[in-house]
């Protein structure tokens, strides 16, 4: 798993140890002392919480990052792009951020122009999840995801269960191929897309969605 994460993420510079600040789903022990923030030694991380941004602790969380100067920021959208929308007002840069990974939800374009104008850098998104079944991230190049066929069988079906034309919208149904102990085999998401054809700028022969 972490392979194909390093892999996605090298696309935008990224190398194992390099500073993150990361806005997730985790367990922050300490949140009732106003501690929403935790370190993670062997990712090199700062895991802040992305349940207690608030107008009132947003100074806080602002003072944390300047501290432990990111070079990349990944998490949720909407936690970014909230984070992002008070340092525009508020008139404040933190600069030497070389790119957002963003997870877990549908990127909307508002989101992605703030984060992109305030941080001064590109916001990459990837499709996945827990079930690890599929991975698809974007490239440096392009806001299609590619997706890695080594991780999974990646097929859109129409409603009959039959193989969509590329461009036609269909149902994800996936397979994966690393998971040995209970695999998911033609496992459906309910998750709607589409499989292009055309070649990405990027160069890699990975199937679009």
């Amino acid at each position: 798993e972490w392979a194909y994460v390093t892999a996605a993420w090298n696309r935008a510079g990224y190398t194992p140890g390099d500073r993150m600040v990361t806005f997730r789903g985790l367990e922050f022990k300490n949140s009732k002392k106003g501690v929403y923030w935790q370190n993670n030694p062997v990712y090199n991380t700062l895991e802040m919480s992305p349940f207690h941004l608030s107008p009132e602790t947003l100074p806080a969380y602002v003072s944390m990052i300047k501290k432990v100067k990111p070079k990349f920021i990944h998490g949720y959208h909407s936690a970014i792009s909230f984070l992002a929308k008070y340092l525009e007002d508020a008139g404040i840069s933190i600069p030497g951020i070389k790119a957002v990974f963003t997870i877990s939800e549908s990127v909307y374009p508002d989101q992605r122009a703030i984060i992109e104008r305030v941080f001064h850098t590109r916001v990459f998104s990837f499709y996945g999840m827990s079930e690890k079944v599929i991975m698809a991230p974007e490239c440096e190049k392009d806001t299609c995801y590619h997706a890695f066929p080594q991780y999974g069988i990646t097929e859109i079906l129409d409603k009959n269960g039959n193989p969509c034309r590329n461009g036609e919208m269909g149902e994800l149904v996936v397979t994966d191929l690393d998971n040995y102990a209970f695999p998911f085999i033609r496992y459906k998401i309910d998750d709607l897309g589409t499989l292009s054809d055309r070649n990405c700028p990027c160069g890699r022969k990975l199937p679009l969605l």
